[in-house]
């Protein structure tokens, strides 16, 4: 890549994490209000485990740049919880993945139908084709971004 597209590429990706940020995340953490009493980083925990079905602490800390102190001391929030639960790593006992518990599952069912009406609401004015292209954009993103 050349200077000039290292450059456009660099301030396209910060003006799309401001603008996401901005635009969805503050809305649609706004919904979630005080569910269960958990804060932000409790909601990507369990987000990104709803995806990604179970995880060591060290990929959660590092898929969310969070620290692993922080990390553990978020998970043990979750599991008095009930929302998430502790497994021996099959391929090494030394290490546990965590994984959504029942309950979690549940929790993730009603915090993503509170995003699907949020969601709904800040796009209904959009044209339909807009709305097309754009998920058809972040779906090759999100598949771009796998590959790197």
């Amino acid at each position: 890549m050349n200077q000039s597209k290292d450059f456009d590429l660099h301030d396209l990706l910060f003006n799309f994490l401001g603008l996401f940020q901005e635009k969805f995340m503050l809305r649609l953490r706004q919904q979630d209000g005080s569910f269960l009493g958990l804060k932000k980083n409790h909601f990507k925990i369990l987000g990104i485990l709803s995806y990604l079905q179970s995880l060591t602490l060290t990929e959660i800390g590092r898929k969310l740049d969070l620290e692993k102190g922080s990390v553990t001391t978020l998970i043990d929030q979750l599991e008095e919880q009930g929302l998430v639960i502790r497994g021996y790593d099959p391929d090494d006992r030394r290490k546990f993945q965590i994984l959504l518990s029942d309950a979690g599952c549940e929790a993730i069912a009603t915090i993503r139908a509170g995003h699907t009406k949020v969601l709904e609401s800040m796009l209904d004015k959009v044209d339909d084709r807009e709305l097309q292209r754009f998920i058809e954009c972040l779906q090759f993103s999100v598949e771009f971004m796998k590959k790197l």
